[in-house]
């Protein structure tokens, strides 16, 4: 099948910009960072729902995108509904924590952009604790049954690069 809108969705370290990025290149898709929509580059603090709302509807009027985030509130319903592959990223949530870990330091020691302050690193780290179990059986229960035919779930390398490789042939 070809794809040409998808959805990425998985806890903070998952390797959601990750993986995007890889599949922005092998279907040359432009990859969208919710992130970015929901907070302001300078400050991060939150765009008003109104802005983010204008900017994802913008995105889904494109032919092909491909959105990537953490979010599973009402207002991304849009997305997964015009999304013709979901994919969730169901990794170890140690293995999430130390890819934050290192997000973190790589940022703080070679990177020129403002880089997330300890504060944030700790509440990052703390929430995807948290909410995990939560974010999975909330996505699963809402979204599972009415969407089934369009959602994978990858939960390791290994798959991921079946998966990948399944976007080539």
């Amino acid at each position: 099948m070809k794809y040409n809108k998808m959805f990425i969705i998985g806890i903070a370290g998952s390797g959601k910009t990750h993986l995007a990025n890889k599949i922005s290149k092998i279907l040359k898709i432009k990859s969208y960072d919710l992130d970015k929509i929901v907070f302001r580059k300078k400050d991060f603090t939150r765009v008003k729902d109104l802005i983010r709302d204008e900017k994802v509807n913008k995105i889904l009027n494109d032919k092909k995108w491909l959105i990537e985030g953490s979010y599973t509130s009402d207002w991304v319903i849009p997305i997964i509904k015009k999304s013709n592959l979901i994919v969730f990223l169901n990794v170890n949530i140690l293995k999430a924590k130390k890819r934050l870990l290192f997000r973190f330091i790589k940022r703080k020691m070679f990177e020129n952009e403002k880089p997330e302050s300890l504060k944030d690193f700790l509440t990052l780290s703390g929430y995807s604790n948290k909410s995990v179990s939560k974010r999975k059986m909330n996505f699963s229960k809402r979204f599972s049954k009415k969407y089934k035919k369009k959602i994978i779930v990858l939960n390791n390398n290994e798959e991921i690069n079946k998966f990948l490789k399944s976007l080539i042939n």
